[in-house]
């Protein structure tokens, strides 16, 4: 692969990772703003029953795992730590899908990051997926997840 194709590759991994925090936030402000407050019941429907807009706060992580822990922070900076050099070590290299899955990681744990900044340590969360028929609720979660 020729460096300057390389070059490019890595310039659309982030532009993918800027777009992909520019939709997390912009989302999830319209969720702030026209679902407050949070888990107040208010559900709307995108695809019947199944999938529905539900604003909540999530203090965890992925999915709502290790809610309020000191643990998390850890995990987090280990989680970023090993998906940059990962994607550092492929730095002008690499082909094309890899370097955009790593623009959609990336991305997707920066907006995360900024919602826990600015938020005092949780995420807004929105996406609600459900199959009521057999019991099935999957975990409320967000664009960057």
């Amino acid at each position: 692969m020729s460096a300057r194709r390389a070059r490019l590759y890595d310039l659309l991994a982030l532009l993918v990772m800027v777009l992909v925090v520019a939709l997390d936030q912009w989302t999830k402000a319209l969720v702030v703003r026209y679902l407050s407050p949070p888990d107040s019941g208010r559900v709307v429907p995108l695809l019947g029953e199944y999938l529905s807009l539900y604003y909540t706060r999530n203090s965890g992580a992925a999915f709502g795992l290790f809610a309020n822990s000191v643990v998390l922070a850890g995990l987090i900076a280990v989680a970023v730590a090993v998906v940059i050099t990962l994607y550092l070590r492929g730095l002008n290299s690499g082909p094309l899908s890899y370097k955009l899955v790593f623009g959609l990681i990336i991305g997707g744990a920066v907006g995360n990051l900024i919602d826990r900044v600015r938020h005092g340590g949780y995420v807004v969360d929105f996406i609600l997926f459900r199959i009521p028929q057999i019991g099935f609720r999957f975990a409320v979660f967000n664009l960057a997840d």
